[in-house]
């Protein structure tokens, strides 16, 4: 029986999100350019594979014609972490995210700025720029 193709990113697949979410749209050659500057030599069959394994997974739409495909992300960057971690959450069985979460926080020390954004999320609304944290909205 053939394996479910995965709707995870690989590390490498991941690296050329981030290259197309920067540029909002990009070429194989752009890519592979990117990614050569960013760390080791990779060869140009090699992104147009990663390219097109992103196609199936849903991340990225082509448009042009073969030879000058234009490739455009589907879903925003924070789409991409919401829907990886929702998916992260359901495999491992913890259930929903804020409980993900308040364990994660627990675990951490947070600045004044990081405080106050959380406060922001609870109050449902967006965290306001340069606000101090013993500040009153």
């Amino acid at each position: 029986m053939a394996r479910r193709p995965s709707k995870n990113l690989t590390e490498r697949e991941l690296a050329i999100m981030q290259i197309i979410w920067d540029l909002l749209e990009a070429r194989l050659g752009d890519v592979q350019t990117a990614l050569n500057q960013a760390g080791e030599p990779v060869a140009a069959s090699t992104v147009a594979t990663q390219l097109t394994i992103l196609l199936h997974k849903g991340y990225l739409k082509q448009t042009g014609r073969h030879g000058r495909y234009v490739y455009v992300p589907t879903c925003t960057r924070e789409e991409a972490t919401r829907n990886l971690l929702h998916e992260f959450l359901e495999r491992v069985g913890l259930g929903r995210a804020p409980r993900f979460l308040i364990g994660l926080l627990k675990r951490e020390k947070l600045n004044a700025e990081d405080r106050a954004a959380l406060r922001a999320i609870l109050r449902d609304e967006p965290p306001a720029k340069g606000r101090r944290e013993d500040e009153t909205p």
